[in-house]
């Protein structure tokens, strides 16, 4: 027992140095392994409780406590190098962490985890020096020292104060980078994009460089905002800036370091302002003045630039001036509702006839585009030599087209299934031909020519006939063509039209001078004096006539007074009037009894001023009386006339010598070119009849009525036993198809009633009623056995037939309940002819209706 006591003893004296010795903090420090073996031996042997045993004990659980928090902290470590982040509620201060490296150096046993404290703890003073280091910089700042040490703050689990500053001082160092970066591109910077960088620099810790990059920041915004409106003004402002205001703003521009939307805009505008101005310069400088449609381009391109150009309003004036002389020349040439342009009108004729106008029509319009004359472009690269030499082609093609269209249409009558007139079928009713194109037009087709004189039926040797495809203006007078050009030269700018009036006023003026010459010409010149003279008879016969005319009307409204009947009955033998006749005449004028009204004055037809003028409307009956009045020209100088007519026929303006020419053609017969016409006095009394409306027709003179009732009365008949059906021509120089009547429509009767009666609307038949006063009742009608009755009013009736003639109601049967307004009456004698007429007239017939030869022409 003792010997185990002793043993015990031996045991625990040898613990007891041990443990001194590892709890001696001279000696070298034992594993806490070790300290916990002695710990855990001292348990087993149940050594007696000591305050060694005490001290051992706690030794063992603070050296436990700090590897298990050395642990822990090692651990952190290790997992925010995987994943960068660390959860806050273990983080360290570095103050907590320099204890805890002193505590573990205290304890009395040695950690393997000291040297992981360590190696943590010295870190954290690394950082700590390089954080004052890079705090300490202010715009040299290594970006990359200052990322690794914000990444190892990250990554250890020790609360670091410089932590924050570092990552604010590196925000701010990104921002300066990105606005430095931005602002090396600044014409690329908008104004979002700087808006967008100033509220991430607000955001941010301040710092005098943040704060002044802000600043100026804030700054360039304020300039984008002040000069963009500013643009819009420029831009949207009706009061236009000069080019060299607008150059000083774009050049304020530059001064802006960042993209201005409305800047694009403005160079824009200032490129075509400058350019624009340029092209007026070269155009200006050029030799001939510029085209109307160049003119109008550039005026357009002008008004389009919101900028004030110096030059566009001199340009906007001489465009107005040539459009105003366009509009003057066009009311001038063109008629209304006209297919041709003025262009058209005032060119030679690319196609001729009935079937250009039909193409015309359905073209359309064709006023907007290039102009070109026989291919060649009127632009501003043609100059006057190539456009003239243009023009005389056209003409030349002009003067052929035509020529070869008046042998087609010559030649037509040669054929039954040719085609007449703008309808294109054949040939019927009352037929005119052209004098110009020489086809054959209806005449309820095209529109029959006007008189020279109002209320007066012209000779039929005065009017000569142009269809609406020859005729395509109004064919103005060369004096009033003129005017229009000496006008066009004081604008600054070339017409296409203007140039084609120049051409055809030389084309006109050198036609004249060839009509002149041949005029002049001996032969001709005997036949012109031969026409004066007929003309100066004609004239006193006309005043003859017409003082005839005055006398016995009033004779006639003498002879109804009681008290100078006496006077009247010794006065008439001696006014060479015959009763009979004084009341005739005095019926068909007592409405038109005029001095220097519609009839002109014999001044008019100077022998010595217009020896070729006039020849007047009384030549028919002349020349059925005297037939030396016939005059014949050689064939030569015939066919020098012709063609001279028909180049003048050509031209768009009215010359004299045309109608002199037209005259001494109309007047002159030569046997082989002799021209067969039915009256034209009954081809518009045909037509008249086709238009009028019965309800809006107005009361007819009475002048006219019986006056031109009168000239188809005393009109040479026409034997009806020579009318033959052919359906053909017989003869190609006839020039006057007549139909037979039936077919035709016939308009509205001419109607007289007493003056102050109301004419009713629907009355029975063509009839008139004369005033008592002037004694139209003694009138004989046109029956062949008028039994003039007399009364308050008496009924007439005019013939629908052909004749126009016009009956007393009661001489051929009728009475007034009888017909209504809208019926037709056609008498015995047109009755007969209708039965026998063919439509075309004989060669029988020439020589009976030689003095009825017409042509027409259309003023």
């Amino acid at each position: 027992m003792l010997q185990k006591l002793k043993l015990k003893a031996e045991s625990f004296d040898s613990w007891v140095t041990k443990v001194k010795e590892a709890m001696d903090p001279k000696d070298e420090k034992i594993e806490l392994s070790e300290l916990k073996e002695l710990l855990s031996e001292a348990e087993s042997k149940k050594f007696p409780d000591s305050e060694l045993l005490t001290a051992l004990t706690t030794a063992v659980q603070d050296a436990e406590k700090c590897a298990s928090v050395a642990q822990q902290l090692l651990n952190n470590k290790q997992r925010t190098r995987t994943r960068q982040s660390v959860d806050t509620k273990y983080k360290l201060t570095v103050e907590e962490l320099t204890l805890f490296y002193k505590e573990i150096t205290n304890l009395c046993c040695e950690l393997k985890e000291s040297d992981g404290v360590k190696y943590i703890l010295d870190q954290v003073v690394q950082f700590q020096k390089d954080a004052e280091d890079l705090e300490a910089k202010c715009d040299d700042c290594d970006h990359a020292k200052l990322e690794k040490c914000i990444d190892f703050g990250d990554s250890i689990c020790i609360e670091l104060p410089q932590l924050v500053r570092l990552k604010q001082k590196l925000n701010q160092i990104q921002w300066l980078d990105e606005v430095k970066s931005m602002l090396d591109e600044s014409k690329s910077v908008t104004r979002e994009d700087l808006a967008k960088l100033i509220d991430k620099g607000m955001s941010i810790p301040p710092h005098i460089n943040v704060e002044t990059m802000l600043s100026k920041l804030q700054q360039v915004v304020i300039n984008i905002d002040k000069w963009e409106e500013k643009a819009k003004g420029y831009l949207q402002s009706k009061s236009r800036q000069n080019i060299i205001v607008i150059e000083e703003f774009i050049q304020e521009a530059d001064d802006i370091d960042a993209y201005l939307p409305s800047l694009d805009s403005l160079q824009d505008i200032l490129t075509k302002a400058k350019n624009w101005t340029k092209t007026v310069e070269e155009i200006q400088a050029r030799d001939n003045y510029p085209y109307y449609d160049t003119l109008d381009d550039l005026v357009r391109k002008g008004r389009n630039i919101p900028l004030h150009l110096d030059a566009l309003p001199l340009l906007e004036s001489t465009l107005s001036q040539a459009k105003v002389w366009k509009e003057r020349t066009a009311r001038t040439f063109l008629r209304k509702n006209s297919h041709y342009t003025l262009m058209e009108a005032l060119s030679p004729r690319i196609g001729v006839g009935v079937q250009a106008l039909k193409t015309k029509k359905n073209k359309g319009d064709e006023s907007i585009g290039a102009v070109f004359v026989c291919d060649t472009k009127l632009d501003d690269t043609s100059d006057s030599a190539h456009v003239v030499a243009a023009f005389k082609l056209a003409e030349q093609r002009e003067m052929e087209a035509m020529r070869n269209l008046r042998e087609r249409n010559m030649s037509k009558a040669n054929f039954e299934d040719s085609r007449y007139c703008v309808c294109r079928r054949p040939r019927f009713g009352l037929m005119l031909q052209c004098e110009l194109c020489k086809d054959w037009f209806h005449s309820n087709c095209v529109p029959l020519p006007k008189t020279m004189y109002k209320g007066k039926v012209q000779s039929s040797r005065e009017t000569k006939f142009l269809c609406p495809c020859c005729l395509r203006s109004r064919r103005p007078r060369l004096e009033t063509i003129l005017a229009l050009l000496v006008s066009l030269q004081k604008i600054s700018i070339r017409l296409p039209e203007g140039e084609a009036l120049q051409c055809l006023t030389e084309r006109a003026m050198n036609w004249q001078d060839r009509a002149r010459q041949a005029l002049a010409t001996e032969e001709i010149s005997s036949v012109l004096a031969k026409l004066s003279a007929m003309s100066q008879k004609l004239v006193e016969a006309a005043a003859r006539e017409k003082t005839e005319k005055i006398i016995s009307s009033e004779l006639k409204k003498a002879a109804n007074n009681p008290e100078l009947h006496q006077r009247v009955q010794a006065i008439a033998p001696l006014s060479g009037v015959h009763s009979d006749d004084s009341v005739i005449s005095t019926a068909d004028d007592d409405d038109d009894v005029t001095i220097d009204g519609e009839e002109p004055t014999c001044s008019t037809f100077n022998s010595s001023e217009h020896a070729y003028s006039y020849v007047s409307k009384f030549q028919r009956k002349s020349q059925s009386q005297n037939s030396e009045n016939s005059v014949v020209l050689s064939v030569t100088a015939r066919t020098k006339l012709e063609e001279l007519m028909m180049e003048g026929d050509l031209l768009e303006v009215a010359l004299d010598e045309t109608q002199h020419i037209w005259r001494i053609l109309s007047h002159t017969n030569s046997p082989t070119t002799v021209r067969k016409y039915a009256a034209f006095e009954e081809v518009q009394a045909n037509f008249n009849a086709d238009i009028k409306d019965p309800k809006k027709r107005g009361r007819k003179r009475k002048s006219e009525e019986f006056e031109l009732s009168n000239k188809n009365a005393g009109r040479p008949k026409v034997d009806e036993k020579t009318l033959v059906k052919k359906k053909g021509f017989n003869n190609k120089d006839n020039k006057k198809i007549v139909a037979p009547p039936s077919p035709l429509k016939r308009g509205p009767r001419k109607m007289k009633r007493k003056e102050g009666e109301e004419v009713p609307k629907k009355r029975g038949g063509n009839r008139k009623k004369t005033k008592q006063d002037t004694s139209d009742e003694e009138d004989d009608c046109a029956a062949d056995n008028c039994l003039r009755p007399n009364g308050r009013e008496v009924d007439w009736v005019q013939c629908d037939g052909g004749c126009n003639g016009w009956f007393h109601m009661h001489c051929v049967g009728l009475d007034r309940t009888e017909l209504a307004e809208e019926d037709d009456y056609i008498c015995s004698n047109c009755k007969d002819a209708d039965q026998n007429a063919t439509g075309y007239l004989s060669d029988d017939n020439e020589q009976d209706i030689e003095d009825e030869e017409e042509s027409f022409v259309k003023t």
